[in-house]
Protein backbone atom coordinates (compact mmCIF):
# COMPACT_ATOMS: atom_id res chain seq x y z
CA UNK A 1 0.00 0.00 0.00
CA UNK A 2 1.09 3.14 -1.07
CA UNK A 3 0.42 6.06 1.42
CA UNK A 4 2.58 8.90 -1.16
CA UNK A 5 1.78 7.46 -4.67
CA UNK A 6 4.97 7.19 -7.09
CA UNK A 7 5.20 5.84 -9.98
CA UNK A 8 6.77 2.62 -10.22
CA UNK A 9 9.86 2.81 -12.23
CA UNK A 10 11.90 5.80 -13.84
CA UNK A 11 15.23 6.39 -15.52
CA UNK A 12 18.00 8.23 -14.19
CA UNK A 13 19.91 9.65 -16.90
CA UNK A 14 23.41 11.71 -15.43
CA UNK A 15 27.07 11.85 -15.85
CA UNK A 16 29.51 9.63 -13.47
CA UNK A 17 32.81 10.86 -11.61
CA UNK A 18 35.09 10.84 -14.93
CA UNK A 19 31.81 12.84 -16.81
CA UNK A 20 30.10 9.93 -18.77
CA UNK A 21 26.63 9.26 -19.69
CA UNK A 22 25.07 6.51 -17.35
CA UNK A 23 21.52 5.56 -17.13
CA UNK A 24 19.75 3.61 -14.61
CA UNK A 25 16.62 1.72 -15.01
CA UNK A 26 14.93 1.75 -11.93
CA UNK A 27 11.63 -0.78 -11.88
CA UNK A 28 9.43 -1.22 -8.67
CA UNK A 29 12.12 -0.62 -6.02
CA UNK A 30 12.69 1.27 -3.30
CA UNK A 31 15.53 3.07 -4.98
CA UNK A 32 12.75 4.43 -7.73
CA UNK A 33 10.80 5.53 -5.12
CA UNK A 34 13.57 7.24 -2.95
CA UNK A 35 14.91 8.94 -6.05
CA UNK A 36 11.82 10.03 -7.55
CA UNK A 37 11.62 11.47 -3.70
CA UNK A 38 14.69 13.14 -3.82
CA UNK A 39 13.94 14.85 -7.71
CA UNK A 40 10.50 16.12 -5.61
CA UNK A 41 12.99 18.14 -3.43
CA UNK A 42 14.89 19.53 -6.23
CA UNK A 43 11.34 20.84 -7.89
CA UNK A 44 10.07 22.01 -4.88
CA UNK A 45 7.29 19.14 -4.23
CA UNK A 46 7.70 17.89 -0.52
CA UNK A 47 5.92 14.34 0.61
CA UNK A 48 3.11 16.49 1.81
CA UNK A 49 1.78 17.85 -1.26
CA UNK A 50 1.62 13.62 -2.93
CA UNK A 51 -0.03 12.03 0.32
CA UNK A 52 -2.98 10.75 -0.33
CA UNK A 53 -4.83 11.09 2.77
CA UNK A 54 -2.80 13.49 5.73
CA UNK A 55 -4.29 11.65 8.54
CA UNK A 56 -1.78 9.01 7.61
CA UNK A 57 1.21 11.20 8.39
CA UNK A 58 2.59 10.23 11.89
CA UNK A 59 5.71 8.29 13.39
CA UNK A 60 6.67 5.06 11.97
CA UNK A 61 4.85 2.91 15.16
CA UNK A 62 1.82 4.76 14.92
CA UNK A 63 1.86 4.15 11.59
CA UNK A 64 2.54 0.34 11.55
CA UNK A 65 -0.17 0.35 14.39
CA UNK A 66 -2.95 2.29 12.66
CA UNK A 67 -2.39 2.34 9.37
CA UNK A 68 0.12 -0.81 7.86
CA UNK A 69 -2.54 -3.57 6.87
CA UNK A 70 -5.45 -0.85 6.08
CA UNK A 71 -6.40 -1.06 2.52
CA UNK A 72 -6.42 2.26 0.57
CA UNK A 73 -9.76 3.76 0.80
CA UNK A 74 -11.57 6.03 -1.51
CA UNK A 75 -11.32 9.43 -0.99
Amino acid sequence: MQKVPRPDSCTVEGLDREGNKATFDLDYSFHARVFQHEIDRLSGVIMIDRVKRKETICELPEWEKYWKDKEDEPI
